[in-house]
């Protein structure tokens, strides 16, 4: 396995630790512990699902890299799509429900996919504009 060339998987993975571990440690604050009990996916659960989506987005981009690199950018919105449409089906049971934790599980669950958006667009901008 080259190194270099799948080292955004493997940053991928060090930074969605990092951030479940940061994440995980502001709802141990008082105040929002028994909001966080309430979530119906757990906050390990949510990364894993969104992080594996980004790490499988990751593959498919490096892959389509080394055999077509024009159709990089159609790629990543094709893939893009169908990861919101994924997690849209994830989150149904969370849309469905109706209380005061929902709001925040919702808010909690875009703000962890837009993190994960962000990273993927930052590693596709990378492997865009490495020439090889």
């Amino acid at each position: 396995m080259n190194r270099t060339k799948y080292s955004p998987i493997f940053k991928i993975v060090i930074f969605s630790g990092i951030l479940l571990l940061l994440h995980w440690l502001v709802f141990q604050l008082p105040s929002l512990e028994a909001l966080q009990a309430s979530f119906f996916y757990k906050l390990p659960l949510v990364y894993a699902f969104v992080a594996l989506l980004s790490v499988i987005m990751m593959l498919v981009l490096i892959r389509i890299k080394t055999k077509a690199p024009e159709q990089l950018g159609y790629t990543f919105l094709l893939g893009t799509s169908i990861k919101m449409a994924l997690c849209y089906l994830f989150l149904l049971p969370v849309l469905n429900r109706t209380g005061n934790a929902v709001y925040a599980e919702k808010i909690n669950f875009f703000m962890i996919f837009i993190l994960f958006l962000a990273i993927e667009a930052f590693f596709t901008t990378r492997l865009l504009n490495n020439k090889q």
